[in-house]
């Protein structure tokens, strides 16, 4: 029912009692009220929609797993509290300026509260201890270290503006499979060394000044993502990441290849492109190893 210029879900849904999937997306909708009657729902789509608080009617959708409400102008979710059902829950694009600590979303696996205006993550972490997945960004560093006490936690997306080094909170994250943390004015991800189960790395756009020793943990790494890092020194952390299949580190002002990414056997893909490397010095990596992909 997306684009269709719905502006009612009233008591004519009453006839669509046995109804598992409910599409709303991109309508004009303000009246809720034939939510109830739809005990079946299991999947409820009301992105962009004009809605700015979420429905309390939400509340006695009793068997309600996923929730997509994201590019919308919402404001409160107070009315998901006690939703023990929901698994899914997308608020991305809103107007959110804090998530309550008491909703009390024990299943919830996937979070996506980015680009809103949330202060910190406290409320997060409270409602929401059972995450595999947060996607959110938030506006202080303000009780950040707090996002290690989500112990499932195996897929991050973070924005802030941190302005220093990866909060150790991330680095107890040790289910965490998949990070990325654009953006966020890092300059610092020895922290980083501790999360062994990562597979892939994204830490672009910050100012990171060396991948340190330490990393070499990163045994199981095979994405590595660090381009426009203009003052990297050091890239000594690269030689014990020995499952590395892709490494990027293009717009990182390098005048030459990194002797450490001739010590990865894995690699089959590097990406170089923005930087001043010589033509010689490129032959030469490409002579030695004609079967990986160079993007320059």
């Amino acid at each position: 029912l997306s684009k269709n210029k719905i502006e009612n879900v009233d008591e004519r849904f009453k006839a669509f009692t046995k109804l598992e999937d409910l599409r709303l997306s991109e309508n004009t909708l303000y009246n809720f009220k034939g939510l109830p009657f739809l005990t079946s729902v299991k999947h409820l789509d009301l992105a962009h929609t004009p809605i700015r608080i979420l429905p309390f009617e939400i509340k006695e959708m009793e068997s309600l797993e996923y929730l997509d409400a994201s590019r919308c102008l919402i404001k409160s979710i107070k009315a998901l509290k006690g939703a023990q059902q929901l698994t899914y829950l997308d608020l991305n694009k809103n107007k959110l300026e804090e998530f309550p600590e008491d909703l009390d979303l024990w299943a919830l696996e996937y979070l996506d509260v980015d680009a809103n205006k949330i202060q910190t993550v406290h409320g997060v972490v409270k409602s929401c201890p059972n995450l595999s997945t947060l996607h959110a960004s938030f506006e202080t560093t303000a009780s950040l270290n707090e996002i290690g006490e989500l112990k499932h936690l195996e897929d991050l997306e973070l924005t802030c503006d941190i302005n220093g080094p990866v909060p150790l909170g991330v680095g107890k994250l040790e289910k965490l499979r998949a990070l990325k943390m654009t953006s966020c004015n890092l300059f610092d991800i020895s922290v980083l060394a501790k999360n062994t189960a990562l597979k892939t790395l994204d830490v672009s756009d910050n100012n990171i000044i060396q991948i340190p020793e330490q990393m070499s943990n990163l045994k199981d790494l095979e994405v590595l993502n660090v381009s426009n890092n203009h003052d990297i020194s050091s890239y000594v952390g690269l030689k014990g990441m020995q499952s590395l299949k892709t490494v990027d580190l293009s717009n990182n002002s390098l005048e030459y290849i990194p002797e450490e990414l001739y010590y990865l056997k894995n690699i089959e893909t590097v990406i170089l492109e923005g930087n001043d490397i010589s033509a010689e010095e490129i032959k030469l990596f490409q002579e030695r190893f004609p079967e990986k992909e160079l993007r320059l």
